[in-house]
């Protein structure tokens, strides 16, 4: 009888401690299979379901005005102004652009970059000012580029 209940005990330990081994490996996995679906459809809108050429006309918006946007508070809380990071929910803000959702703007030296992603994965727009030399993983119109740093975009779909 004793026995039994000592090998029961064992194996009951046993599973117990499998399930908080193997608990946050599975969850883990399903975080990034779910974000991974998630990356590739908000990279489907930015690629298939969006004009190009109305994001580059916000873009190039963005460039003009970018003393006249609210600097994002996510990188300057405090409120010290910089006009190369606007927020993305500045209500002067194209609606395009609101509706896209970036992470974060950038506007420096002519350049606009509406950045999606984070941590180890970054992806987005990017507008280039005339005759520089331009690059990225597709280009979606002149001077406009998504890009990707694993340099690849999900098929349509």
């Amino acid at each position: 009888m004793r026995r039994r209940l000592y090998l029961s005990l064992v194996i009951v330990g046993w599973i117990v401690g499998l399930i908080f081994i193997l608990s946050p490996i599975f969850f883990v996995c399903y975080i990034f299979i779910a974000d991974n679906a998630h990356i590739s459809a908000i990279q489907r809108v930015l690629l298939y379901k969006t004009n190009p050429n109305d994001l580059k006309v916000a873009c190039l918006f963005i460039r003009d005005n970018k003393s006249k946007f609210h600097t994002n508070p996510e990188w300057y809380p405090k409120g010290i102004p910089d006009p190369s990071n606007p927020d993305p929910l500045d209500p002067q803000m194209p609606k395009i652009i609101k509706d896209l959702k970036p992470n974060d703007i950038v506007d420096y030296d002519g350049y606009v970059k509406l950045e999606f992603g984070g941590g180890f994965y970054h992806y987005g727009i990017e507008l280039f000012p005339p005759g520089v030399e331009e690059y990225g993983t597709k280009k979606l119109a002149p001077n406009l580029w998504f890009y990707s740093e694993d340099g690849k975009y999900p098929p349509p779909g």
